[in-house]
């Protein structure tokens, strides 16, 4: 049986889509992140306050498309760790991904991750929100 220890919360608030769901992604114990960062942020000690739960804001979402969030993460942890992504959302609210699957965060090392929501043509107008959770292997 698989041991798996609770690492951090990104709380997802996002719209248009009704539902509540929710996304696991596989990581190890020591990594931290920041909440929402822009677009090409060079992640490192003053990118933002790292925590064991960052929130993540989606804003509005367009049935149909993807949308991109940007957190950082660290590897405070002693090894080497390679990112893993399992979306777990119902059908109605789509896949969650990240282009980072299967890249290294070397230890001590500092990352910019993606967070890519495809929502679905059929998705219905309303409010959502969502938890995505880091746990270990």
């Amino acid at each position: 049986m698989r041991l798996i220890v609770l690492l951090l919360s990104v709380i997802v608030l996002l719209s248009p889509l009704m539902h509540t769901g929710s996304a696991t992604v596989q990581t190890a114990v020591s990594l931290v992140g920041t909440n929402n960062v822009p677009a090409g942020t060079l992640c490192n000690t003053g990118s933002g306050t790292y925590t064991t739960s960052p929130t993540d804001m989606w804003g509005q979402t367009v049935a149909g498309t993807t949308t991109r969030t940007y957190i950082c993460v660290q590897n405070r942890g002693p090894s080497a760790y390679t990112v893993r992504i399992t979306s777990t959302l119902p059908t109605p609210e789509g896949i969650i991904t990240t282009p980072q699957s299967g890249a290294t965060i070397m230890a001590g090392a500092y990352v910019l991750m993606a967070f890519d929501w495809t929502v679905p043509v059929g998705a219905k107008s309303g409010q959502v929100s969502f938890t995505i959770t880091f746990r270990s292997r």
